[in-house]
């Protein structure tokens, strides 16, 4: 069995979403608690203290406006068929526990409180063994349980970068206005030994990181986008209002030399020479096959991101 409990404050619950507004300092919990079923409890401050309904814990999504917090949405919220306080679950055995366990925005499911809450009969036996479904209006949700280094990448380059592309400006929210359809996309392609680190990733569309894993578009080491002679006109289309991009104000999350993609490809090239623009070497490479030559990587120079 595992799972969670959520200490759900009526001050902390989006009134349209359902989601959950809650300190920094709990996101590594909610980074592993991340597609599991959970039990929601309410703190004897609130109105009805207790164990009072299931839900399904989205992934974390971070709050531009305010660094100190994040979103967590809450998925499939259900009610117990009655609110179930602490001091049933004491007269059922479950040890005393310090106050302060109960305060904690997310925490883990104790075997005491499970067992209690199943006796009770509010929850089945094998509440929590049970992997989410996939949300129809949830591109980004896989319906599994995927590691939290996935998870934790996806929180921390939505923290740079924003939920958008990087080259179109387009996140494509959900009816929640939480969760987006922008994928990780890896500069250095993972499938290719490219590693899941900050350094390695721009938030791009699904169309945008189609066109980057088969080599028809880059960058320039400022930001500016390289398009392969091959490209045809769909391609170009889709960047046509494109500008810049804009790395983050911190510049130790720029994208890292060491994961250009020519790091990759370079080694079996047959052509040594290099292509520059005026005195400024590319960082982001085309695929060799799409422009035949090999270019040099260098430390990006772009825009930094407002912060």
């Amino acid at each position: 069995m595992v799972s969670y409990v959520v200490n759900v404050r009526l001050d902390q619950v989006d009134t349209n979403s359902g989601a959950l507004h809650l300190p920094r300092f709990s996101l590594q919990t909610a980074l592993e608690a991340a597609g599991h079923d959970i039990l929601l409890f309410a703190s004897r401050d609130e109105d009805t203290p207790g164990y009072f309904g299931t839900a399904a814990m989205g992934d974390p999504i971070p709050d531009p406006s305010n660094r100190s917090k994040y979103w967590l949405p809450l998925h499939n919220q259900q009610p117990l068929t009655r609110v179930v306080t602490l001091r049933e679950l004491r007269a059922l055995g479950m040890a005393e526990m310090p106050f302060h366990t109960y305060s904690r925005p997310i925490r883990p499911v104790t075997e005491q409180e499970h067992e209690g809450l199943v006796t009770i009969g509010v929850i089945p036996s094998g509440f929590g063994e049970k992997e989410v479904q996939p949300l129809a209006q949830a591109p980004i949700y896989r319906g599994r349980l995927v590691k939290v280094q996935d998870r934790q990448l996806r929180f921390e380059m939505m923290d740079a970068y924003g939920p958008e592309c990087a080259f179109t400006r387009r996140s494509f929210p959900d009816l929640s206005g939480l969760r987006y359809g922008t994928d990780v996309g890896h500069i250095w392609p993972r499938h290719a030994g490219g590693p899941d680190i900050i350094q390695n990733v721009l938030p791009m569309s699904k169309d945008v990181n189609k066109q980057w894993d088969e080599g028809l578009i880059s960058l320039k080491n400022n930001g500016d986008l390289l398009i392969a002679n091959k490209a045809e006109k769909d391609t170009r289309a889709l960047f046509a209002s494109f500008k810049r991009v804009e790395f983050p104000t911190d510049v130790r999350l720029w994208p890292d030399v060491k994961n250009s993609i020519a790091m990759r490809y370079s080694r079996g090239a047959q052509n040594g020479s290099t292509i520059q623009i005026g005195r400024r070497r590319h960082f982001f490479l085309l695929r060799l096959w799409a422009l035949g030559t090999n270019q040099v990587a260098t430390r990006p120079g772009g825009p930094r991101r407002s912060s």
